[in-house]
């Protein structure tokens, strides 16, 4: 282990948090006002993509600079993160973009789109897609690579960058590519897995029970299980992907997303839709956050002060995320 780099980090740490936190509440502000997007999602992958931006995704130079690295959203729930990221790293993305996310028009679309965005290196559309163009923007790389690079020059040496989530992983099209660049050894592609270890209809487990990690091996993948809560440890697992020989797959494998009903109502489907996104605001998120100091006795009675349902509420159920941080060894 690198313990310069970890005492660095842990003296960096307070700005850090700061900034994570930031990512956070704006994030799920956006996903409040447009009723679009997945808090859950969001604020389990807010860590692990600060320190992605921060310290690796060289991204200057501009669109048309040939040799910075590529970033890939393969899941648009969380195309909220996404564009708060940019904002924050001096994209062309203002505040008032975001105030409009998902408004007809608007720089930041549900779907990040290269023709809208400034900045966004491909549309990802359905679910899989985006992998499948992760791994031919990889492929792109090498072959100019081979044709460009000379002995001690290299001109192409950028990395491709893909955040993905279990329900990424199941698609067909995007097992095809995986298989394709673990045999070709694209060792400039990395995977950023948020395992939460949910979908949208439930419990993962209930619907798949593959192990990535021996999947990933069998397809000639270099596999990393980390916490990705931990700036220190995000940024020391994408740093050491970027050493690897082959493509890298990066499981983020430390929350375990629990959900609170707030009004205990009957109904299990909320406008029509089952199961719903879950939605929250940013100031249940705020104080969230403060939740994370304070022990699981704690947080039921919290809840009754401050989420006391509205009188005369009907129709579906509104839940609460909180986010239990596993420590992964």
């Amino acid at each position: 282990l690198d313990f310069k780099l970890i005492y660095v980090r842990w003296k960096e740490m307070k700005i850090n948090q700061k900034s994570i936190e930031t990512l956070m509440v704006l994030s799920s502000e956006m996903i409040s006002i447009a009723k679009m997007g997945d808090t859950a999602e969001t604020l389990s992958s807010a860590t692990f993509i600060f320190a992605l931006f921060k310290d690796h995704y060289n991204f200057f130079g501009g669109e048309n600079y040939i040799n910075r690295d590529r970033f890939v959203l393969a899941d648009s729930s969380l195309s909220a993160l996404y564009y708060s990221a940019m904002n924050m790293f001096g994209f062309d993305i203002a505040g008032i973009d975001l105030r409009n996310y998902c408004c007809l028009g608007s720089k930041t679309p549900f779907s990040p789109n290269p023709k809208i965005t400034e900045g966004v290196d491909l549309y990802s559309g359905s679910s899989g897609e985006g992998i499948s163009g992760a791994v031919g923007l990889a492929l792109a790389s090498v072959a100019l690579a081979e044709k460009f690079n000379a002995q001690k020059f290299n001109i192409i040496n950028n990395y491709t960058f893909c955040l993905c989530n279990d329900i990424s992983l199941m698609n067909g099209m995007a097992q095809e590519a995986i298989s394709l660049a673990g045999t070709l050894k694209i060792s400039r592609l990395i995977l950023l897995c948020n395992q939460t270890r949910t979908t949208k209809d439930g419990i993962l487990e209930e619907t798949c029970r593959d192990n990535l990690k021996k999947k990933f091996k069998a397809m000639g993948w270099n596999v990393i299980v980390t916490n990705g809560q931990s700036y220190t440890w995000s940024s020391l697992a994408i740093a050491r992907a970027k050493r690897s020989s082959k493509p890298t797959l990066i499981i983020f494998k430390n929350l375990s997303i629990r959900f609170f009903t707030l009004t205990k109502l009957s109904q299990v489907r909320l406008d029509g839709i089952s199961p719903p996104y879950p939605i929250v605001s940013s100031e249940q998120i705020t104080i969230s956050i403060l939740f994370k100091f304070l022990s699981h006795d704690n947080i039921l009675p919290i809840f009754d002060t401050f989420f006391k349902p509205p009188k005369n509420s009907t129709g579906g159920i509104k839940m609460f995320i909180f986010l239990f941080i596993d420590n992964v060894s």
